[in-house]
């Protein structure tokens, strides 16, 4: 039986291995975006979308808070500049407002928060950090998550595509890509073989909200009315997660802080 020392001693050391890993993706996806602006302006703008995201995903691999931020509004500048390198104004994009999206975040919100009190689908949520569930909510899902997100492919992206393909095969390819996008996530977060289960579900999940979001920003002629869901979606579940944890944890259900 391995002793409790060597077992912390070996975390110990992985955690110093993956801290330096850490900052050599992030260095590494910082790195890609002058490489994409460079493309926007000499080549191809769909190529540094692409390029772009890929840095933002390397960049953010180890990372939360503050530098998730921040390569989120890199990548959202970037982004934006390769529009506006294809002649993309403020209504291509839909970057105005939308009259619903109070209502749309209220509507979401009230259903995640009735939703993740019902027992059979708070033991489906996910376990979240309990100790920075508010850094999630304020800092990583608006800017790092919902923000890069939405103006990647509902909007810059929606844009490119509907301009090359037209808008059914537009959306269509958005919305794959999109699902693609959380293939990594489903594999961190599946246990051992059951990836081979949970990735495939969460891409067709993710690739048919994919679809409704890009209606909606159609249809409402802005993005901003899909980031506000998204967001909301995205919160409640973050939000609830942590809740339904906590009172797992209370009822013996999972092990404790201090177990």
């Amino acid at each position: 039986m391995e002793a409790g020392g060597d077992r912390a001693d070996r975390a110990d050391s992985a955690d110093r291995v993956w801290s330096t890993r850490g900052w050599a993706f992030r260095l590494a996806g910082a790195g890609t975006l002058p490489i994409a602006l460079g493309l926007a302006y000499a080549w191809s703008e769909l190529a540094a979308v692409v390029v772009a995201m890929v840095g933002f995903h390397a960049g953010t691999r180890a990372a939360r808070g503050w530098w998730y931020a921040a390569m989120g509004l890199a990548t959202t500048a970037v982004l934006l500049a390769a529009a506006s390198r294809a002649g993309f104004d403020s209504d291509d994009l839909g970057l105005r407002g939308g009259v619903v999206v109070s209502a749309v975040v209220l509507i979401v919100a009230a259903a995640g928060l009735i939703l993740v009190r019902v027992p059979a689908v708070a033991s489906l949520l996910p376990r979240v950090p309990a100790d920075r569930p508010v850094l999630a909510l304020l800092v990583d899902l608006p800017i790092g998550t919902v923000l890069v997100e939405e103006v990647a492919f509902r909007s810059v992206g929606l844009a490119l595509l509907t301009a090359s393909t037209g808008a059914v095969l537009a959306v269509v390819v958005s919305s794959v890509l999109f699902g693609l996008w959380h293939v990594w996530g489903a594999v961190e977060t599946s246990q051992g073989p059951a990836w081979r289960r949970t990735v495939p579900a969460a891409v067709r999940f993710t690739s048919v909200a994919g679809d409704g979001l890009c209606v909606l920003r159609h249809w409402l002629g802005a993005v901003l009315p899909a980031m506000a869901v998204h967001y909301a979606g995205n919160a409640w579940g973050i939000a609830g997660a942590s809740l339904a944890w906590r009172t797992r944890q209370r009822r013996g259900e999972v092990p404790g802080p201090e177990s």
